[in-house]
C-alpha cells in the first residue's frame, strides 16, 4: 500500500509543527483549530489554519499545521491537505476531495480499512474551517 510518495511525506514532513508557530491573530487573520482521532488505527492529530478575511466577505488560508501522530498515511494525508490549502478560499478547501488527496499520494490504493486514515486529516481541516 506505502507508496514512495506516502513515505516520503511521512518522513520530511513540512507542515508539522506546534499550532502556536502561526502566530499571533492580527486584524483581519484569524487562528482556527479542531482535533481528530481514529481509534481503530490509533491516529490522533490537532490542526489550525492562519486564515485571512478579505473584503467581500471571502477567506483565504495562508497556512497549516498540524500536530499529533499517526500512521505514514495519516501522515501523509495531513501533510497533502496543508499543501492542499495553502493559498486557497476556505469554501474551495471545504471541497477538496479525497480523491484529490488520493491522488497528491501518488494516486495510491487505499482499502475499506484505511480510509479513516486518509480521511482524518479532511475532516479535522473540515471541522476547522466549517465557522467561516
Amino acid at each position: 500500500m506505502d507508496t514512495d510518495e506516502v513515505m516520503r511525506r511521512y518522513r520530511d514532513p513540512r507542515f508539522r509543527g506546534d499550532p502556536a508557530s502561526l502566530g499571533a491573530e492580527a486584524e483581519g487573520v484569524r487562528i482556527t483549530a479542531a482535533s481528530g482521532e481514529n481509534t481503530l488505527c490509533g491516529d490522533s492529530l490537532s490542526v489550525a489554519f492562519h486564515v485571512r478575511e478579505c473584503l467581500g466577505g471571502d477567506a483565504i488560508v495562508e497556512r497549516g499545521c498540524y500536530e499529533g501522530y499517526g500512521c505514514s498515511l495519516c501522515i501523509a494525508s495531513a501533510e497533502a491537505v496543508m499543501e492542499a490549502v495553502r493559498g486557497r478560499s476556505v469554501a474551495d478547501c471545504l471541497a477538496l476531495s479525497e480523491e484529490e488527496v488520493i491522488e497528491a499520494l501518488g494516486a495510491v490504493e487505499v482499502g475499506r480499512s484505511r480510509k479513516k486514515c486518509l480521511r482524518l486529516p479532511l475532516e479535522a481541516m473540515r471541522a476547522a474551517l466549517s465557522s467561516f
